[in-house]
């Protein structure tokens, strides 16, 4: 493993598409010939593959059939598919290589990985903005793996540890947003905490980017078939933000029409609403980190804000006490008070809780 605060600066080069040949053995062989899983845009296994491997793996995705979940035309068919077989060999979606490496690990088969994946370094970049004790704890989990799910409900933790992954990966870097708003948005901020020129195009539109920029953002609408086949290698990190939000078959086609080394989604909800969210999450590696939406200080302030009513008992002691609380509970112009109460509150979005040994 390499630790990326010490690893040296690359030089940027052209962009290219790195020679096809084995990466590194993932297991040693014991005599028996190494599985070759070839990997860019997605994950491709030789036809003769070992039987109980593809089996192990269908058993595996056949919760996550998108094919199966929504609906869809023959066209999308094999976009939607975790596993698709032809008769020269099976494909998978990159993000699922770490699931796929521990299936052969289990099964006892030796592999070796040929990678051929885009790597387009970029001249070193600095993000200066200081990180949180959990965006730190986030940022390695991420580190870890070529590919990964970000869940985090504040905008700006999702920023600022786009902006720190973009500084130490050092590849040139393609941002996908929602919409042309979120992509105005994220070159705005980028610019900033990168220190990154737009004049100088150091970091730009998709349409108006030239081969030195280093950070491109672009919308999913954006990225048209012909898009995604000129620009298929021009990037070394991917980064699909709204992965919670964005459209099923419109993410798939960014994803699988891509083949860059990293893939970073970024999600401001653990799930979704249409319930896609475990294939959708795992195309693009799984949930590497998640982060706990923020405390305001405001929230944790408590008050006590005492209510005169006109309730009236004559309590004689602890004898009387179930009879005191009986008459509580009967007097209806208090019950009126505290309903207002928690009406006002709730209808501003205020969370509320009523507690009482009366229930009802």
């Amino acid at each position: 493993s390499v630790d990326p605060e010490q690893s040296e600066p690359m030089a940027s080069i052209p962009l290219r598409r790195p020679a096809a040949s084995p990466r590194r053995a993932m297991s040693s062989t014991g005599g028996e010939e190494p599985l070759v899983i070839a990997i860019d845009s997605d994950l491709r296994l030789p036809g003769d593959a070992p039987r109980k491997l593809v089996l192990a793996l269908r058993r595996q995705l056949r919760r996550h059939d998108l094919g199966r979940l929504i609906e869809h035309d023959q066209d999308h068919r094999g976009l939607l598919s975790l596993l698709s077989s032809r008769g020269e060999g099976h494909l998978m979606p990159q993000g699922l290589l770490s699931q796929l490496t521990e299936t052969c690990r289990r099964q006892g088969l030796p592999f070796i990985i040929d990678d051929r994946r885009a790597s387009v370094s970029s001249p070193p970049l600095r993000h200066d903005r200081p990180l949180s004790p959990p965006q730190q704890t986030a940022l390695r989990r991420l580190l870890l793996r070529d590919s990964g799910v970000l869940v985090a409900p504040a905008e700006g933790d999702r920023v600022a540890l786009t902006a720190e992954l973009i500084a130490r990966r050092q590849q040139r870097t393609l941002v996908v947003a929602a919409d042309s708003a979120k992509a105005r948005i994220w070159l705005a901020t980028l610019a900033q905490a990168l220190g990154l020129s737009p004049d100088a195009l150091e970091v730009a539109r998709l349409g108006e980017a030239s081969a030195a920029t280093r950070v491109v953002v672009a919308s999913y609408e954006a990225m048209t078939p012909g898009a995604l086949e000129a620009h298929r290698e021009g990037f070394g990190h991917v980064v699909f933000d709204g992965v919670d939000a964005v459209g099923p078959i419109r993410l798939l086609s960014v994803v699988r029409g891509l083949a860059p080394r990293h893939l970073l989604g970024l999600a401001a909800e653990a799930s979704r609403a249409d319930q896609l969210h475990g294939p959708l999450y795992l195309t693009l590696g799984g949930v590497s980190a998640e982060l706990a939406a923020p405390v305001s200080e405001r929230a944790l302030r408590l008050e006590l804000r005492q209510r005169q009513t006109d309730f009236d008992f004559d309590y004689g002691g602890r004898s009387e006490y179930q009879a005191l609380l009986a008459a509580l509970a009967a007097d209806e112009e208090r019950a009126a008070l505290v309903a207002a109460d928690v009406t006002t509150e709730a209808r501003t979005g205020h969370p509320c809780l009523v507690l009482s040994e009366r229930p009802d």
